[in-house]
């Protein structure tokens, strides 16, 4: 297998055979392959069915290659490479100095062309099924790439699995200086609602609903009962310091998480931006003490059970725009310009792009850990069976089975996966020293038998 070079070396080796303006060196373009998988270096060349690429893979090996289009997510282009900057030659003008000859250059780069204004990303179906992080971070690091600043998550989700929920919301977070986030909810349940407490503005179309998050069962008979609500109350606590943050009511995250919560919304009088009364609600767990007796008011939950707004509470106490339709122009008004244009779909195409490579490798993440388990109980049974051949056997598979991490843990990586459960809920780390140890002391006692 060919081994990939050091970058200097690289380029030292390019030079030498006249080819620097090719070198991945110079550039770095990004195909992003459908298996999660990419490579960075080069394009060569790309036709209407595949692209030819010079670079290396996620994984560092150097290949060059021609790829079909219906095996690529996306493509970035980097900028135009610039000029080499080796040693200058004598016989031309050094273009860091001013020619006083000719007038002044442009000192900013060409801008790129126009590709839009706001990208669009669904959110549909279950988190960790049919939602991955993968696909919200190609689709996010492409928009920094093209230079879009604003991101329309349309949210259609009854939740699922929060590890998955919490590894976008993160890499929201991780991105936020560069981009702005804009949720449309037609169902934000449970986990969904990761996402839009992460956003700048929300807007909900007619018919929707928000809530109900409830994250751990509840099972008096098992003692669980205490144990999930406080891991309910510490996600809760963190979620809403998070919504806080972005003008979000902290009341209405505990309230939809809590079931013990109380909510109450209660309306005064105020102003709008020309000076005009409008009726101004506030959520709050429990009402102010110097509230006028006669103060409209609005139970939402007595605190046994989790709330769950309509479109219409929505709109009315202000957690939400109405967006009669999620047209280009409404989505446009919703992200700051009627005028502003949708980038396209590559938003989607990213989802979809993701979904095959991260529900393939969370079947192998699953297979793993059923493994571990089943490595782990062979183990236990040899070593209580006083065979002391049979039990290194098992050790050893036991090992070795758990060993496999590493590489599991780099494509996990890869993928936004580290979090998932199978990965993260066994202790590689225990388990290899409590086998090792195991191991020398069956080795021990195999050669005290042989002593015999």
């Amino acid at each position: 297998m060919t081994t990939a070079k050091p970058a200097s070396l690289a380029c030292l080796l390019a030079l030498v055979a006249g080819m620097l303006t090719t070198t991945i060196c110079a550039r770095a373009d990004i195909v992003y392959l459908s298996d999660g998988t990419w490579i960075k270096g080069t394009i060569l060349k790309e036709t209407d069915s595949d692209v030819e690429i010079d670079g290396k893979t996620n994984s560092g090996i150097a290949v060059r290659t021609t790829i079909s289009k219906g095996r690529i997510a996306s493509v970035i282009r980097s900028e135009t490479p610039a000029a080499d900057p080796a040693k200058p030659d004598p016989a031309k003008p050094d273009a860091s100095k001013p020619d006083a000859t000719k007038p002044d250059a442009p000192k900013e780069k060409e801008k790129e062309k126009f590709v839009g204004d706001f990208v669009v990303i669904p959110l549909e179906g279950t988190f960790g099924v049919d939602i991955y992080p993968k696909g919200v971070e190609l689709a996010l690091d492409q928009a920094i790439h093209k230079g879009i600043k604003h991101v329309v998550f349309k949210l259609d989700s009854g939740g699922g699995q929060v590890w998955a929920a919490d590894t976008i919301a993160k890499m929201m977070k991780d991105r936020e200086s560069k981009l702005k986030y804009h949720a449309v909810v037609k169902k934000a349940i449970s986990a969904t609602i990761w996402v839009v407490v992460g956003c700048n503005s929300v807007a909900a179309t007619p018919g929707s609903t928000l809530g109900g998050a409830v994250m751990f069962t509840e099972n008096g008979d098992t003692g669980a009962k205490e144990v999930d609500g406080k891991f309910n109350s510490i996600i809760a606590a963190e979620l809403s310091a998070s919504a806080e943050a972005r003008g979000f009511s902290a009341e209405l995250v505990r309230s939809m998480m809590l079931p013990d919560r109380k909510l109450i919304a209660y309306k005064k009088v105020g102003k709008d931006s020309a000076g005009k009364p409008v009726d101004v609600w506030t959520l709050a767990e429990s009402l102010p003490a110097d509230l006028p007796p006669d103060t409209v008011t609005d139970n939402l939950s007595d605190g046994h059970r989790v709330v769950t707004l309509t479109s219409e509470q929505m709109y009315k106490y202000g957690v939400a725009k109405r967006l009669a339709k999620d047209s280009e122009e409404e989505l446009a008004t919703l992200v700051g310009d009627p005028k502003f244009k949708s980038a396209g779909d590559f938003g989607a195409q990213s989802m979809k792009q993701a979904l095959g490579a991260s529900r393939a490798f969370t079947d192998q993440l699953n297979a793993w850990a059923k493994g571990v388990v089943t490595a782990d109980n062979d183990m236990n049974k040899a070593v209580a069976a006083d065979d002391v051949d049979l039990a290194i056997g098992a050790v050893d598979r036991f090992l070795t089975q758990l060993k496999r991490v590493g590489s599991l843990r780099n494509r996990a990586k890869e993928l936004g996966l580290l979090s998932y459960p199978a990965l993260k809920n066994i202790d590689v780390e225990t388990g290899v020293k409590k086998g090792e140890e195991l191991l020398i002391k069956l080795k021990k006692a195999k050669r005290e038998q042989g002593r015999r």
